[in-house]
């Protein structure tokens, strides 16, 4: 079945966020570091703001916690891929969060996209075509990632057509999107832009 293998990849990425903040200086092995650093993150204390289910959850047998890849660079790799995807994702939430506020406040409807609301709120994008377009764009890579398995579908593509004189290269449908961390940096600074006009 397919979703064994991407829950065993998931999973995957589950003990390199471990590692990750294990504060391992180089954990080049993977294996060695991974199962007494498994043993310290599923040690649970009393959360009240836990669910209740996984309040007391109980530790996993660490004996069994592999990588199940020889290449642990290619699975660093590949949770650094799914990190930034996370990271846009959320990055996106907090201009959806602000935007819809600042909507709210000066009597608009805050569930009509994020271009109609950055319109209602009629900030002035001349010098900055450049972070409109990111903020947009960032918002259809974003729909891709959650609702298309991360390949660009044509609404989204139709977001980017709509913004005049869009600077950047178009993508086609279909095309997988890579997200880097690299990235993230280019969709902060558009974001930020935003939010200070």
């Amino acid at each position: 079945m397919p979703w064994t293998n991407d829950l065993r990849l998931w999973t995957q990425d589950l003990y390199m966020a471990c590692l990750a903040t294990s504060g391992i200086p180089h954990a080049s092995t993977g294996v060695a570091a991974i199962r007494p650093t498994i043993r310290g993150h599923t040690q649970l204390g009393v959360n009240p703001l836990a669910p209740p289910s996984v309040q007391h959850h109980p530790s996993r047998n660490v004996a069994r916690a592999n990588l199940h890849n020889a290449d642990y660079r290619r699975a660093r790799g590949r949770f650094a891929s799914r990190l930034a995807r996370a990271l846009l994702v959320d990055l996106y939430t907090v201009l959806d969060i602000e935007i819809q506020a600042r909507s709210i406040a000066v009597g608009n409807n805050p569930n009509s996209g994020l271009e109609a609301n950055v319109a209602n709120l009629k900030l002035n994008w001349t010098p900055y075509p450049w972070a409109y377009a990111r903020c947009v764009e960032l918002a259809a890579v974003r729909n891709c990632i959650v609702h298309n398995n991360q390949t660009w579908q044509s609404a989204q593509i139709n977001r980017l057509s709509s913004i005049p004189n869009f600077p950047y290269c178009m993508p086609q449908i279909g095309q997988p999107i890579e997200v880097e961390l690299a990235h993230l940096f280019v969709y902060k600074s558009s974001v930020r832009q935003l939010l200070n006009l």
